[in-house]
């Protein structure tokens, strides 16, 4: 009779298991498990899997077949491998485990959004440098930080700057740092200042939405 059963091992613990049974010295340890993981079949019996680590050259990884009261009835020879079918025998039964990396679920990020209402001349000062014809109007090569908020609970600030030059039009982006003021991500440069502005990092997408004014009744090219 044939008895199977799938084991399932997490991303990290194979790729733990990998690069021990690799054969780079700086993989290697004192003699150890480094992982065991035990299937049990219906009759009792049991397959037992270990990868074992070794200072004298890489790891191995091996399937033990045990009765009821633990005792050994059947072994693999050391292979250096994690996956795919391992099989033993006890008589004419046949035990086999199908071992399958664990199934990556996906996560939807958290979406973390403020809004933020511009001032009237802001939004002029926007359009002046965003819409100039006349080289009076560049910017210059300088950088006006529009608007930045912190989110609450990440501590991460997603700030919108006006980045001009003297010899074009300004450009917008936005830009997500770390309490200590590094760059974590930015998006692509864009012409246009108002509407939502996203960064996504570490699963979290971080959005600022410019607006204007209440009851403001201009133009919004921009």
């Amino acid at each position: 009779m044939t008895y199977e059963k799938t084991l399932r091992i997490a991303a990290d613990a194979a790729n733990a298991m990998h690069a021990y049974l690799a054969s780079n010295p700086e993989h290697r340890a004192l003699a150890r498990k480094l992982f065991t993981e035990t299937v049990t079949f219906p009759d009792g019996m049991a397959m037992v899997f270990d990868c074992t680590a070794n200072e004298s050259g890489p790891a191995k990884t091996k399937f033990t077949l045990t009765d009821g009261t633990c005792k050994q009835v059947a072994v693999t020879r050391p292979e250096s491998r994690v996956m795919g079918d391992w099989r033993l025998w006890n008589g004419a039964d046949e035990y086999v485990v199908h071992v399958l990396p664990m199934p990556v679920i996906p996560v939807d990020p958290v979406v973390v959004r403020q809004d933020v209402r511009l001032s009237i001349e802001d939004l002029d000062r926007a359009r002046k440098h965003l819409k100039a014809v006349d080289p009076a109007d560049f910017q210059g090569d300088t950088v006006w930080m529009v608007a930045s908020v912190t989110f609450p609970h990440y501590d991460d600030r997603l700030a919108v700057y006006l980045r001009g030059a003297s010899n074009r039009r300004s450009v917008v982006n936005a830009v997500l740092s770390s309490p200590e003021h590094a760059v974590l991500d930015m998006t692509e440069y864009k012409p246009t200042l108002l509407g939502t502005w996203s960064v996504e990092y570490n699963d979290v997408i971080y959005q600022i939405r410019l607006l204007p004014p209440d009851g403001y009744e201009g133009p919004l090219d921009i």
